[in-house]
This record gives C-alpha cells, sequence and structure tokens, in this order.
C-alpha cells in the first residue's frame, strides 16, 4: 500500500472512530432525550433505545479499529493470510450489526412504534451491513489453503 494512501486511509478511519464515540457519549442520549420530551409515551423505550445505539456503534466501533489494524498490516507488507484474523472481526462486527438491526425492526413493529423513516433506516443499514458480510465472507473463502504446523 502505497504511503499517502495508508496515512489517509488511517486519517479516516480515525475520524470516523471519534464521530462514533461522539455519536455515543453525547448525540445519541440526546437525540432519545428529545423524542421523550415531545413524545412521553415512549419514554418506557428510552433507555433500551440508548442501549441499542451504544451497542449498535461499538459494533462499527469494532470494525473501525480492525480495519487500522488492516491499514497497518498492508503498509508493512504482511501477508493476506495473516491478516485474515482481523477481516473476521469485521465480520463479526457486521453480522452482529445485522442482528441488532433484525432484532431491533422486530421488536419496534411488535410495540407499534415502526415509523417509516425509522424502519427504512433499520432497512438499509441493516441490508448493507448484510452485503459487506457477504463480500468479506467471499473474501475470506477464496483465499488459497495454509498449511499449518502440527501442534
Amino acid at each position: 500500500m502505497r504511503p499517502k494512501t495508508s496515512v489517509a486511509l488511517s486519517a479516516l478511519l480515525v475520524t470516523l472512530l471519534l464521530a462514533s464515540l461522539l455519536l455515543q457519549a453525547w448525540a445519541l442520549p440526546a437525540w432519545v432525550a428529545r423524542v421523550v420530551a415531545q413524545l412521553p409515551e415512549v419514554e418506557h423505550v428510552a433507555t433500551p433505545a440508548v442501549v441499542w445505539g451504544v451497542v449498535a456503534t461499538a459494533c462499527g466501533q469494532a470494525v473501525l479499529l480492525a480495519g487500522l489494524r488492516l491499514v497497518a498490516l498492508a503498509r508493512r507488507g504482511v501477508p493476506a493470510v495473516e491478516a485474515a484474523r482481523w477481516w473476521r472481526v469485521v465480520l463479526g462486527g457486521l453480522l452482529a450489526y445485522v442482528l441488532l438491526a433484525a432484532a431491533a425492526f422486530l421488536r419496534l413493529q411488535a410495540l407499534g412504534y415502526a415509523t417509516p423513516g425509522l424502519m427504512l433506516a433499520l432497512l438499509v443499514t441493516g441490508a448493507t451491513a448484510a452485503v459487506g458480510a457477504g463480500v468479506v465472507h467471499l473474501r475470506l473463502g477464496t483465499r488459497p489453503p495454509v498449511a499449518r504446523p502440527v501442534a
């Protein structure tokens, strides 16, 4: 990987990681508090909404941290086979988000809070994460087999 490319990609990933921390610590709780102030009848789902948002954001943060590690490995010229564990972290983070989005979608529908914007956001982000997980899974599955030493 070219040095300028790795620096730019690392800067982007760090920026996204910092933005996600701001989202978790400040923006999400503030947004939920505003919604509860306008619609007091949704107060009983405020805490689960914040917890879900924090956990969903943590899935993205795991993917971003693994991405930073993959950029560092690529910069050093480490073979792709050795980077496979970090690709598995990316896959795990994406699949965890898909499950969280599906669970939120079903639970919000069951509670009767299936607003079109929220449902569309869950569908789009969940589908995007599912496609990303499929691409990562294919990438992991197309590597040539590696001889492992017998322990």
